[in-house]
């Protein structure tokens, strides 16, 4: 089984803040920890990338993480981002580079992993992020759906778009291009 070790969102990725990462990596832990108790979770992964990650963290939360993710839909929608950020990093050549704008109908651009920060990238590609606390494989299908049809508001980009939904209870995504 390969690893998705969410540590690698503290440093930060390309060209996001590792206060951004720290902050997308404890929410995801805090929603597989609703479920589980444990420091590693089993992701079953579908779509483009087919298998299963054991996500692991170094990471401990304490017990002010329920008083911080009190809010549990903020806490899936940042974790799922989180989660996301890490299967494209795996799965694809890009990396998340800049959050994109309200309206857009997709979350971050997307740009070469190999980017170095603070260098002028191109926006490659287009993603779009959501979670699911507690569902099931037909419910992410459904979401993959509702996702997939979002983001061809910026079709004009004539870029790909990747999606992905993370459900956390039975810890799966589904990772698709359109």
């Amino acid at each position: 089984m390969s690893t998705l070790n969410l540590d690698i969102l503290d440093g930060g990725v390309s060209t996001l803040s590792s206060a951004a990462g720290c902050f997308y990596r404890e929410a995801a832990l805090y929603c597989l920890q609703q479920h589980q108790e444990q420091p590693n979770y089993a992701l079953s992964v579908s779509g483009m990338v087919n298998g299963s990650y054991e996500i692991s963290s170094a990471t401990q939360l304490n017990n002010s993480a329920q008083y911080t993710w009190a809010d549990k839909q903020e806490a899936t929608e940042y974790g799922a981002v989180g989660i996301a950020i890490v299967l494209v990093l795996r799965a694809t050549e890009y990396t998340a580079v800049e959050r994109s704008v309200k309206g857009t109908g997709f979350d971050y651009w997307l740009g070469d992993s190999d980017n170095t920060p603070g260098l002028p990238f191109e926006r490659k590609a287009r993603l779009e992020c959501s979670g699911i606390l507690r569902g099931d494989s037909s419910q992410v299908n459904s979401r993959v759906k509702d996702k997939s049809r979002q983001t061809t508001i910026s079709d004009e980009t004539e870029i790909d778009a990747y999606i992905v939904v993370v459900e956390f209870s039975n810890p799966m995504a589904k990772i698709i291009k359109r």
